[in-house]
């Protein structure tokens, strides 16, 4: 976690608001007052009680049907809505521009040319019917975006997965440009950088500090609940032009794939609290809990 003054630093915006300081003889009292929407780029909180912060000039909705996306009063992380995402296995596959999947899931569509930096943040929350399964699902994940003449997108260069009662978290890049996105040179690679046993009717919430390259300079920070559980320095995502665009819902590939095997047919959840800052930004601006669990490291 970050100290209380790295949450509270000053930028150049200024983060911190000087309330008062009276001085009556010792001691000195100072009252700070944080900012919470300074340089935040995206607030997603559902808090309209509709999809109106997710409008389709900015956001793409890869889902198929009613049932797949929609806003909740219950169960709520905080304010009085949620996002409620519904994938059935009978649910006609999406048609992306990769192939056909079943997939209930919002795309942003802004592109960023690499390297740049973000703070993300966001919760989600597993109901207690959510079958622990031997197939797998993407809830999070940052999606590739392919250079001209390099054919189709090769899948995210980072996700949060469920897989066997689980959390996963994945990272996979390449330094040197490919023409064929799957097939990753001798300096790529492909990490689980945290597995750990997820709970039902709880809501998780994460927090992921970016700076996406396909270089030395690339860094991925995550917390979860509060709790640091990965820092990794180095190259981070494929060498393309743009950077990883984010995507949330349900991603369950293995539905389309014939003869896979798995545990259920239906996948109910739910997001909250969804937040993004650029590189001015801290972990108290996109943490769903709003620094409210703040330790040291």
């Amino acid at each position: 976690m970050p100290k209380i003054k790295d949450c509270m630093k000053k930028t150049g915006t200024g983060y911190f608001t000087l309330l008062g300081m009276f001085l009556i003889s010792m001691p000195v009292i100072v009252v700070f007052l944080y900012n919470y929407t300074d340089s935040l780029l995206f607030e997603g909180d559902f808090e309209t009680g509709n999809l109106s912060q997710f409008p389709p000039t900015e956001w793409e909705p890869q889902h198929c049907c009613s049932h797949s996306h929609r806003v909740v009063t219950s169960p709520v992380r905080s304010g009085n809505f949620a996002l409620r995402t519904e994938l059935r296995k009978t649910d006609p596959p999406y048609k992306s521009h990769r192939a056909n999947s079943h997939r209930a899931e919002f795309a942003e569509k802004k592109r960023y040319p690499l390297p740049f930096e973000r703070w993300y943040g966001f919760s989600v929350y597993l109901p207690n019917d959510w079958v622990d399964d031997v197939a797998p699902e993407i809830l999070v994940q940052w999606h590739d975006v392919p250079d001209a003449g390099e054919g189709p997108a090769g899948g995210p260069p980072f996700y949060i997965a469920t897989l066997r009662g689980n959390w996963i978290v994945i990272n996979h890049w390449d330094p040197a440009p490919i023409k064929i996105k799957k097939d990753l040179s001798p300096e790529g690679g492909v990490e689980e950088l945290w597995t750990g046993a997820y709970e039902k009717e709880k809501w998780t919430d994460w927090v992921i500090h970016a700076k996406w390259s396909y270089q030395v300079d690339g860094l991925l920070e995550i917390w979860k609940d509060g709790t640091k559980i990965v820092t990794k320095s180095g190259p981070n995502t494929l060498n393309d032009q743009m950077g990883p665009y984010f995507k949330f819902g349900v991603y369950k590939w293995w539905w389309t794939i014939p003869n896979r095997p798995s545990d259920t047919t239906i996948r109910v959840m739910y997001h909250d609290e969804i937040r993004f800052a650029g590189a001015q930004g801290n972990f108290c601006q996109v943490d769903p809990n709003r620094c409210n669990k703040i330790s040291s490291l």
